[in-house]
């Protein structure tokens, strides 16, 4: 058997077991409530099940690219790249430059198994090696572009990467300058020799993907560093391919200027490809309604239909702005995490308008989710508690970390395996989930639990409010009180503390209104929430943030 075949072989293996558990949970969970319907009776469990149609697929990712894309679709659009050389690929030219990544990498020694680790902006490298590591049985590392030299050092080791593929420059941060100089020794490793690093003792290989914008300079940041090897000739008929292939090299030069998220770009694009979907997080929209607002008339939006939005709430005024503006009649709201290969719950365009925003939908098929309470007592519908998520979906576990692993997936008395996610949710009478915020993220102010997510959308629903974050702050009175940090729209320069203040105490119950405010880009106050790279506020950050503030004494405190 070939190695690629035995990776086709261990992947199906491993959805299998999947299979299995989704049918041992269809028989153990049908006792509370039905797959189809959703229980109205007074008292019943928080529990579900998604519907059994459509059934499950084993296909790999390989198998259905061959057998269910290719066949019929062919010839369609499959990536548009409109910042590298205006690439355009249909889905049998991706598969070509598939097909050639995954022969270079294999020809360069990475075998099924092996951690490819990679760390770029959006191009269209990144969405070829995606494919190409299934197609091998290699498994891709995708590491976070705003991480710092020693977390990139952190992480090859931790997944004992046995190759790194990046950029010289990510958002302007210089990642091959900055590894050499942190790893001088590895500027002494010949050309086509292995690396051999005691800081990296896993890592063998160094490819750099072109985002200078300048040949010239990017073969001499090369030749400075003899063991990175350029990507393009990864493809090249010296690791595989066929020499009368050589005209279908597969990059063009990936512009670093465009590689993260702009507004002015997505607007541009949906305009001129007309673009039909559009898919992100609140504050990826926003930013695009913000763009709209400074163009005027002059772009095009209405091709868009539909697309998803998830990774934070999303408030009312926002969905009405973007159904209304940006044409997006049928956006749906997804719920998911990593580890749940993500999406368990997610809107229809069917649902209606208030359901589409105060909830997360219902549950995915062949998905099985439960809320339950500290003791681990499965709670009333409309009771809020811990949402735990099983089935085919979840991940086998943490890289080498059973611990970890241990500690969020556990066992019910049936054997069946469920993530615990962190995440404080309700189930209603109808089977709609909604999630009122991270457990840990939760505000007790007087013994009294408050959900952030609640306050952020009332403070949001403010006209002159962008965005905002609510946290807790300790307090000798209550334990904890609300604080909050705020982004203005530009030109609100009447707003004042008070009014926040006198907004949720109006709206809501008034010990969620906020005790302290910090209004962002005021002197001494950061401009901008922290944010992860998918645009998820950073509750931690804000935290160091806040005991900053009030250890220097500021001026935050309402009374």
């Amino acid at each position: 058997m070939s190695n690629l075949a035995k990776a086709a072989s261990h992947l199906r293996r491993f959805v299998s077991p999947a299979t299995v558990l989704h049918r041992r949970l269809h028989v153990h969970e049908r006792k509370h409530i039905s797959h189809t319907a959703y229980s109205t009776q007074p008292g019943a469990l928080s529990i579900v099940s998604g519907p059994l149609d459509p059934p499950l697929s084993e296909f790999t990712l390989p198998d259905f690219y061959r057998t269910q894309i290719l066949p019929h679709h062919a010839s369609r659009p499959a990536l548009i790249s409109r910042h590298e050389a205006n690439v355009r690929w249909d889905f049998a030219e991706f598969d070509v430059q598939i097909e050639r990544m995954a022969r270079g990498l294999l020809a360069a020694g990475v075998k099924p198994g092996d951690r490819v680790a990679t760390i770029m902006g959006s191009c269209s490298a990144y969405a070829v090696l995606q494919w190409a590591c299934a197609r091998i049985g290699a498994i891709i590392v995708t590491m976070n572009p705003a991480y710092k030299i020693h977390e990139i050092l952190a992480a090859l080791n931790a997944v004992t990467a046995s190759t790194l593929i990046l950029t010289p420059t990510v958002r302007k941060s210089p990642l091959l300058e900055g590894i050499f100089d942190t790893l001088p020794t590895l500027a002494s490793t010949p050309s086509g020799r292995e690396i051999h690093d005691p800081m990296l003792p896993s890592l063998r290989r160094i490819f750099v993907v072109d985002n200078t914008g300048d040949k010239a300079l990017f073969r001499t940041e090369l030749d400075r560093r003899p063991c990175t090897v350029d990507l393009a000739e990864l493809t090249s008929a010296q690791y595989g391919p066929e020499p009368q292939d050589e005209a279908t090299r597969i990059l063009d030069r990936a512009l670093d200027r465009h590689d993260s998220f702009s507004s002015k770009d997505i607007v541009q694009a949906v305009s001129e490809e007309r673009c039909t979907a559009l898919h992100g997080v609140p504050t990826h929209f926003i930013g695009v309604l913000d763009e709209l607002d400074r163009v005027g008339s002059d772009v095009n939006m209405s091709s868009l239909r539909t697309g998803i939005a998830a990774g934070s709430p999303v408030p009312i005024e926002l969905m009405r702005q973007l159904i209304e503006r940006l044409h997006l009649r049928d956006l749906t709201i997804a719920y998911g995490m990593t580890e749940t290969s993500p999406v368990s719950f997610q809107t229809t365009p069917d649902d209606r308008l208030e359901m589409r925003v105060e909830s997360v939908g219902k549950v995915q098929p062949h998905v099985h989710a439960k809320v339950i309470d500290v003791h681990g007592a499965i709670v009333p519908v409309g009771v809020p508690g811990e949402l735990c998520i099983s089935g085919y979906l979840l991940q086998k576990g943490y890289w080498e970390n059973p611990e970890q692993t241990l500690s969020v997936m556990k066992s019910d008395k049936e054997g069946a395996i469920w993530m615990h996610t962190g995440d404080q949710a309700v189930l209603d009478q109808e089977g709609y989930l909604k999630i009122t915020g991270r457990i840990k993220d939760l505000i007790i102010r007087g013994g009294e639990n408050l959900s952030p997510v609640q306050i952020e959308n009332c403070l949001t629903s403010h006209p002159d409010i962008v965005e905002a974050a609510a946290i807790a702050v300790p307090d000798e009175r209550f334990g904890e009180v609300v604080g909050v940090w705020i982004l203005l729209r530009p030109g609100a320069t009447s707003f004042s503390r008070q009014e926040a203040v006198d907004w949720v105490k109006n709206r809501m119950n008034p010990q969620n209104a906020p005790a302290r405010i910090w209004l962002l880009g005021e002197t001494g106050v950061p401009t901008e929430l922290p944010k992860t790279a998918s645009g998820k506020v950073m509750k931690n950050v804000l935290r160091d943030w806040t005991k900053t503030m009030l250890h220097a004494g500021d001026i935050s405190l309402i009374r």
